[in-house]
């Protein structure tokens, strides 16, 4: 059975509340319970309409338009330093939190991972929030259109050195990077094609913020590349780049294990890869088939991903319809390891298990600790009566599976669901709202909210 095959509730397996909030937290950032259960009610193919849908909402349209503004004063000298990072950060947060289209907003933070570029190094925030800004409207389409547009983006000109790639002193580190970490991956080029490659960028650089090709600085004699020779450029490179074997499968594996499984296997990897050529390596589209697919359902692929911190924080605060300080969320988000806008290196975030070390570990019990009793800096407040539902006033057994499933990306196991049944019935648990918060503040401490 081909692994894109359509999921059929009924036939394949329930469409419910649960299965809602598997789409919604893989493929964008979660939902209330309530609002799963709406979705789910309405059927498979509402709920994909909702995902997919490109009316991001006002408010997030606002605090795209105020980040902008945000970063542009940062670089004029009207803002003092550090401060304008951090605001960009909670904006970004923000938008996570408030759009009303998840998927080009949780494909802008993969591609962040993927083309992983820092502010440390490039050192201007219009130039970081302009390149997030690519990701998010670019995207979604094609990944040849974004490869190209990702080649002459000034943070990644800056950020890979193509700045410096002059034709009497090539510099390699745009091509290499963009065969092995961007397109194909390890061992699909020689050195002799990343040599020539770089040939073929020389002159791309920056000026006045924009994309310049320096007609002097670049080289413009014969090239070969992956086996093709010519007066290649920059642009040629790409297209050879993107026309590989080893391209559909390199970025469908990227895929699944960002959106699935972080060992996809290899017939999952061929089918993804045969769908993005089929779908001219549209993105979003190949993402639309993989979402409703047999294979994104299937029980085994539940729970399997550990959430980053950023997916942990917002996807937490949007389950119980939260409101925090936005900016003490960002600092709290890269303690755990993940600071937006500056990814530890070229490769970006490792993820999954390096998500989680005792130091990391400590910091996501903070965070649940400020969840479920709001103050401090982070100052979190939710309407946990709203959130409990039905439970609310309910015995410790429903109380229980109700906020387990407001709260967690993945089912609790038999001997956590049992410590908190019993947790929940006794005097230690208080009453009304103070037993709300904490069995909330217990589920989030529990090895299953760091699964999704």
């Amino acid at each position: 059975m081909s692994a894109l095959a359509r999921y059929r509730p009924g036939a394949d397996g329930p469409f419910g509340p649960a299965e809602v909030r598997h789409l919604f937290r893989r493929a964008g950032f979660g939902l209330p319970w309530d609002d799963c259960g709406a979705l789910a009610r309405k059927g498979l193919d509402a709920a994909l309409e909702s995902l997919l849908a490109a009316d991001e909402g006002r408010d997030a349209a606002w605090t795209s338009r105020t980040a902008n503004e945000v970063a542009v004063a940062a670089d004029t000298g009207k803002m003092a330093a550090g401060e304008p990072l951090k605001k960009l950060r909670a904006l970004c947060l923000l938008r996570m939190a408030q759009t009303r289209a998840p998927l080009p907003e949780k494909l802008a933070l993969f591609w962040h991972g993927h083309f992983a570029t820092s502010v440390e190094k490039v050192q201007d925030l219009r130039l970081i929030w302009r390149q997030y800004r690519l990701f998010r409207e670019t995207g979604v389409a094609s990944f040849r259109a974004l490869l190209h547009a990702v080649s002459r983006d000034p943070a990644m000109v800056i950020w890979l050195d193509s700045d410096s790639n002059e034709r009497l002193r090539p510099n390699e580190n745009y091509a290499r990077e963009l065969m092995e970490l961007f397109s194909m991956g390890v061992g699909r080029y020689s050195e002799a094609d990343v040599k020539e490659a770089a040939r073929a960028f020389t002159g791309w650089h920056v000026r006045h913020l924009d994309f310049w090709l320096d007609e002097h600085e670049h080289d413009g004699g014969e090239k070969k590349v992956l086996g093709k020779s010519g007066r290649l450029d920059g642009g040629d490179v790409v297209d050879l780049c993107v026309e590989h074997p080893a391209c559909a499968p390199f970025l469908a594996r990227k895929l699944l294990c960002f959106y699935v499984h972080p060992e996809p296997d290899a017939a999952a990897v061929a089918e993804v890869a045969s769908a993005l050529q089929e779908e001219e390596l549209d993105v979003g589209r190949t993402l639309a088939r993989l979402f409703a697919s047999r294979h994104f359902f299937a029980p085994e692929m539940r729970g399997a991903l550990i959430p980053s911190p950023v997916e942990y924080c917002v996807a937490t605060l949007r389950a119980v319809g939260a409101t925090a300080s936005w900016k003490e969320l960002g600092e709290t988000a890269a303690t755990m390891g993940q600071a937006l806008f500056a990814p530890p290196n070229v490769k970006g975030w490792d993820g999954q298990a390096a998500w989680i070390n005792t130091r990391t570990l400590l910091e996501r019990g903070r965070f649940a600790e400020a969840v479920a009793f709001g103050g401090g800096a982070l100052d979190v407040r939710a309407d946990w009566k709203r959130a409990a539902g039905d439970a609310f006033a309910a015995d410790g057994d429903a109380l229980v599976a109700r906020m387990g499933d407001v709260l967690l990306g993945a089912p609790l196991g038999t001997s956590s669901r049992a410590a908190l049944h019993a947790f929940a019935a006794s005097p230690a648990a208080g009453t009304g709202e103070a037993r709300v918060r904490n069995v909330a503040h217990l589920l989030l401490c529990c090895a299953e909210a760091n699964l999704h």
